[in-house]
């Protein structure tokens, strides 16, 4: 498959769900599952980088981990591999915090998670791209 074989078409070519590993779970998976993955597929003419999470994972905390992610890489290209720990601009904040009174388990009135997940399936759903310049989100913007 290349590249263009997944840009051109209208709507989302079926495959793409295969190169995000979060596809079809909900957020009560996370206690099985991974909350964040990143999978590389590797295409004819270039890669696509699937990045997937748990809905229990906060976009904010998403962002963080993408942009040390980023740091590092970055950090480790210039060969400063041994000041990545006192390089990173603004390092995850591993406190957790709890209204009080509360824990950190709260339980459902639910003997079962089949009692309250359900799962949708369609057939008939179409995902499509959109794309927008620069120039047309600077306008919104504005």
């Amino acid at each position: 498959m290349k590249v263009f074989d997944i840009l051109s078409p209208v709507n989302v070519p079926v495959i793409v769900k295969s190169f995000f590993d979060h596809d079809r779970l909900a957020n009560h998976d996370g206690h099985t599952n991974s909350l964040l993955s990143i999978q590389v597929t590797e295409l004819i003419d270039g890669i696509f980088i699937g990045c997937s999470m748990n809905h229990c994972v906060d976009g904010m905390s998403y962002s963080h981990f993408l942009n040390i992610w980023s740091q590092i890489f970055q950090l480790q290209a210039q060969g400063q591999d041994q000041e990545i720990s006192v390089s990173i601009s603004r390092p995850p904040i591993h406190n957790r915090w709890f209204p009080d009174g509360y824990g950190r388990v709260l339980n459902l009135p639910f003997k079962h998670h089949d009692e309250f997940i359900s799962r949708y399936e369609s057939s008939d759903h179409k995902e499509r791209i959109f794309h927008f310049s620069a120039e047309s989100i600077a306008k919104t913007k504005s």
